[in-house]
């Protein structure tokens, strides 16, 4: 029981640093993917991607303030 409740404190600091803008590797992984579809080489995603990631597969809120959406957006 007491190894199972340190990972999921774990998980909600990990959870709490993504919501907070500090988890870019999903960003980072779509812009990966859109420079090979578009055949453009970046090292910096290079090497971006070639460092080891901790995988979380929880989804973050994707309403995190009060504006109303406008735009396309919206």
């Amino acid at each position: 029981i007491e190894l199972f409740r340190k990972a999921c404190e774990r998980h909600q600091k990990s959870y709490r640093s993504c919501m907070n803008g500090k988890g870019i590797d999903r960003h980072l992984f779509g812009l990966y993917v859109v420079s090979k579809y578009l055949k453009i080489e970046s090292p910096f995603l290079n090497e971006a991607i070639g460092h080891p990631w901790r995988l979380s597969t929880s989804q973050t809120p994707t309403r995190q303030t009060n504006l109303k959406p406008t735009g396309c957006w919206g």
